[in-house]
């Protein structure tokens, strides 16, 4: 079985967030590294089953509004 993988729009839909929250978050390093991984040279990808982890562990995700 491979390892399932999301696009930053994918989950920022998933955690109900706009794809911008997510650069943010990466930028300020507000997200664990192990949640994903850089592919080439600026594309990111998402860990499926670190992500369920994480949010099951109880990752608290805050926006300002």
């Amino acid at each position: 079985m491979g390892l399932q993988t999301m696009t930053v729009k994918e989950f920022a839909d998933f955690v109900g967030v706009k794809k911008s929250t997510v650069y943010k978050w990466k930028c300020l390093k507000k997200m664990p590294d192990n949640l994903y991984r850089k592919v080439g040279n600026r594309k990111l990808v998402f860990l499926k089953n670190e992500v369920d982890i994480w949010l099951t562990n109880g990752a608290e995700l805050v926006t300002k509004k």
